[in-house]
């Protein structure tokens, strides 16, 4: 924690090295879920891999933080963020019965940002990749009830014969869009994007390298935000 602390007061002494900068609160909704994928040839995990991806769900989550746009409006600038998000999934089985995983993530995104301004608005693209902490996890039943002890991560655990293990970090890619309005001392920004994990959050090992199967996330963003203008437009 440390570390992304002075990550960020890094970014900030950066920004305000620039003639022109943004910064400012940001929130937003997202619908995400997690993909289960196998390697090898081990006759349990194809089934494993199909039921898992037939009961998922998207789950609903919100996010709330900080973003950066250096160098303002320039056809082409850096903007980091740095978001505390609730996401997860949803599982409904062949039985319709369900439980939810909430999952608890630091995300830093540097984030490359193109388009073009006018003087009351901006359109533009986004991308770049995001470093995703996992913070917590907790996982409730049905009825909202929560598991004992399903916050805890799974660290090399054995479960009849199939060894869980929870990675506490995830290289993601974001690509989106955006739109800004000027308005009072800043402008105001709306963000869709979609997100996709490439380093797998839960494994299942079945005792053998070849048999692993694995799960990732992925979801949609809607992020909104104000950002103030400091320096000439």
């Amino acid at each position: 924690m440390k570390k992304i602390l002075l990550l960020i007061a890094i970014f900030a002494t950066v920004s305000l090295t620039f003639a022109q900068f943004q910064i400012g609160p940001k929130f937003g909704v997202n619908f995400s879920k997690q993909k289960a994928s196998d390697m090898g040839d081990n006759p349990f995990t194809p089934n494993m891999v199909t039921d898992f991806n037939a009961d998922v769900r998207n789950k609903t989550g919100a996010s709330i933080g900080l973003m950066m746009n250096i160098a303002g409006n320039h056809v082409f600038n850096f903007q980091p963020e740095f978001m505390y998000v609730s996401r997860g999934y949803v599982s409904v089985d062949s039985l319709n019965n369900s439980s939810r995983q909430v999952n608890k993530y630091l995300d830093v995104n540097l984030l490359f940002n193109l388009g073009k301004t006018t003087e009351n608005w901006r359109v533009y693209g986004i991308f770049g990749p995001s470093l995703d902490f996992w913070l917590s996890k907790a996982t409730y039943d049905k009825d909202g009830k929560f598991i004992d002890k399903s916050d805890e991560f799974d660290n090399n655990t054995n479960f009849f014969g199939m060894t869980i293990t929870d990675v506490p970090i995830d290289f993601s890619f974001i690509i989106g869009a955006g739109f800004k309005y000027k308005l009072g001392p800043g402008w105001l920004c709306l963000s869709p994007r979609y997100q996709i994990g490439f380093i797998p959050q839960t494994l299942y090992d079945f005792g053998n390298d070849d048999y692993v199967t694995y799960s990732n996330k992925r979801g949609i963003y809607l992020d909104f935000s104000y950002a103030f203008q400091f320096g000439g437009e």
